[in-house]
This record gives C-alpha cells, sequence and structure tokens, in this order.
C-alpha cells in the first residue's frame, strides 16, 4: 500500500469574518496542527500540506512536524491549483485528498479507508458519513492524477468522481466524520458546543 495524504489548507477563511479557521484552537493546536497530526498519526506513507505562500501562522502551526509543506502561488484561483500543488509533490500509487477544515476524521478513519483501498487499488474510494453521504476524504489512484492536474477555479475532485462514477466505491466512517467541516463561526460554535 503506497498512498500519500494530501491535507488541503491553501483555501481562504472567507466565511469566518476576519478570522483564520485553521488557526483557530481545536482540542488544545490549532486546526491545521490537529489535522497534520491526525494524518501522521495514520498508515499513510507521506504527508503533504499545501498551504498559501502569505499566511504565515498556517506555516507555524505544522512546522516541526514530519509533513512536507507545498506552497500554492495560485491560491486565490480556486480549488483546483491546491490540489495540483499537492498533487505535484506525491511520489505514491494513490493519494488521500482532504480539506484541512474536518475536525472529526480521525487517524483510525484514514486506515480504515487505506484498508479498503488495498483491496481495490483501482478504485476512488469516497467518504460517507454513517447514513451514506458522501464527503471526505477521497482516495484517488495515480492514473485519475491528470484529471485532477486538468481541474480548473473551483472545481474539485467531486468532478472527476462525477466524470469516473462507475469505478468510485464509498466507505462510511462512524456519524458525521466524513461531512462535518468549520466554515462559519456558527460552525465552530456549535461545533464546540457538542464536543468541548
Amino acid at each position: 500500500m503506497s498512498v500519500t495524504g494530501i491535507l488541503l489548507a491553501a483555501g481562504a477563511s472567507t466565511r469566518m469574518r476576519g478570522a483564520d479557521k485553521l488557526t483557530q484552537m481545536l482540542r488544545n493546536a490549532p486546526l491545521l496542527e490537529d489535522r497534520a497530526r491526525m494524518f501522521l498519526a495514520s498508515r499513510l506513507e507521506a504527508v503533504i500540506v499545501v498551504l498559501p505562500h502569505d499566511r504565515p501562522a498556517r506555516l507555524a502551526a505544522v512546522e516541526g512536524l514530519a509533513v512536507k509543506c507545498v506552497f500554492n502561488h495560485e491560491a486565490e484561483n480556486g480549488m483546483a491549483s491546491s490540489i495540483q500543488a499537492g498533487l505535484a509533490a506525491v511520489r505514491s500509487r494513490a493519494a488521500l485528498i482532504m480539506p484541512a477544515d474536518m475536525p472529526d476524521v480521525t487517524s483510525e478513519d484514514i486506515d480504515t479507508m487505506l484498508a479498503a483501498h488495498a483491496d481495490a487499488e483501482q478504485m476512488i474510494l469516497r467518504a460517507t458519513n454513517a447514513d451514506g453521504v458522501a464527503g471526505s476524504p477521497v482516495i484517488f489512484p495515480a492514473d485519475c492524477f491528470g484529471a485532477l492536474q486538468a481541474l480548473q477555479g473551483d472545481a474539485s475532485g467531486r468532478h472527476v468522481i462525477k466524470a469516473q462514477a462507475e469505478r468510485v466505491a464509498l466507505h462510511a466512517l462512524p456519524g458525521a466524520h466524513a461531512t462535518t467541516d468549520l466554515d462559519t463561526p456558527e460552525d465552530w460554535a456549535a461545533w464546540r458546543a457538542l464536543n468541548e
């Protein structure tokens, strides 16, 4: 099994009204650090963190961790550029891609996905919540990298998943792990009310 994890952390926090969601504290660490440590605790072969070039606090959150930092100088152009920046550094046979603002995904979740991927390496493996609603992360085999590299603007891996629907397998994670993200102050407040 050879899967690299790509943590997408280059997007803007446009809905946070001036705050940076990825440097908000979660479990006594910035969210980005917490998510990077979670990736590192899994059985991923390597971890790549895609960062914007102009957010030093995000870089500081992962400094000293055993991750490869890749800077996306075109982050303002949308999600596609972050995916492309991360994939350019991948040397494995597959990539697990996840936005960094997902607080509930665990290293055990990642490992169950890696085990499922090992049994079906040519499939695109997409996480769902316990009710079957599709979310993240997603494992893409290397033969999908070209299609991912061709994405533009705010296009994401969903576009490749839709175009190759016949080879998508779903993998249920507990609860809402695969669908909970923290985009707004209200999201943070609701999550903290339930988890802290």
